[in-house]
């Protein structure tokens, strides 16, 4: 494994305090934070020594990028709101960079709904789900 693998890290649900200790950590770390331009007002507070890049319009070419940008010396943070493995896009991008030889670390984050269902006391399943059970056969 290289020594600075790119992290995936995930922001949580919109509030600074909501970011794991883990993900702040490793933004602050980062000389390249590759994130939607909609994020960046956070990403200054968290990553303030780190230069902010938009990811390109293609998984593919957001990989080779962040490749690139590793192979230079970079320290990358690919950036998302709340959990990066919610995003179908992050699988994407990941699998990308696996194919390129790139190490990754995802830095799980809070997901909004959860947010949200605690937020506002609502739960997040409904009751008839929380005694749902199902018999070990079925998992495998």
């Amino acid at each position: 494994m290289s020594p600075y693998p790119v992290r995936f890290v995930g922001l949580g649900p919109g509030e600074a305090d909501l970011v794991t200790v883990r993900a702040a950590r490793h933004l602050a770390g980062a000389t390249l934070v590759v994130a939607a331009s909609d994020l960046w007002p956070r990403l200054q507070e968290l990553a303030p020594s780190s230069r902010l890049e938009a990811p390109p319009e293609n998984p593919i070419d957001e990989a080779r990028a962040i490749a690139s940008a590793r192979a230079s010396g970079e320290r990358v943070c690919r950036a998302y709101d709340g959990d990066p493995m919610v995003s179908s896009r992050a699988a994407r991008v990941l699998e990308a960079l696996s194919g390129f030889g790139v190490d990754v670390t995802v830095v799980p984050g809070l997901v909004a709904d959860l947010e949200v269902s605690s937020r506002y006391g609502i739960p997040f399943l409904p009751v008839s789900y929380t005694h749902l059970t199902l018999p070990t056969s079925d998992l495998v």
